[in-house]
């Protein structure tokens, strides 16, 4: 799973500084990217179980911990991509790929950005259709 991680910060990072260069700071830019990813797919997996569990919760309700599990994804991430250099060596292999090939990995990254952001109103609009809430 670390390397998929592994991967967006890479193609994320690669993308901020082929499009803006240093001055965007593509390590925080992917960090951010990452950490959004995470975020918004443990969410997604919170609502899966809470519609399996059959758990009824207000995610709204719990905002203080959103907030500080957010705080603490983007210190890991931090830690681990930017200060430990986890992902370099990857940075560096796909630095050395041509323009299609990056752009390429680029529209796959971009796919799965849409697509982990789309999965929890998804599941929001599939668990109202099943309890016959948007008929």
């Amino acid at each position: 799973m670390w390397t998929l991680w592994r991967w967006i910060f890479a193609t994320a990072y690669l993308r901020s500084k082929r499009k803006y260069g240093e001055v965007d700071a593509p390590s925080w830019t992917a960090v951010c990217v990452v950490t959004a990813l995470m975020g918004v797919n443990a969410m997604t997996l919170l609502i899966a179980a809470t519609w399996i569990l059959q758990v009824r919760t207000a995610l709204g309700s719990y905002k203080l911990e959103i907030a500080a599990l957010v705080v603490v994804l983007l210190g890991i991430n931090y830690v681990r991509f930017v200060r430990r250099g986890d992902a370099d060596d990857l940075i560096q292999k796909l630095a050395t790929q041509g323009l299609a090939k990056a752009r390429h990995a680029e529209r796959k990254l971009l796919a799965l950005e849409l697509a982990s952001l789309a999965a929890p109103f998804l599941l929001i609009l599939l668990r109202m259709w099943g309890e016959g809430s948007l008929s």
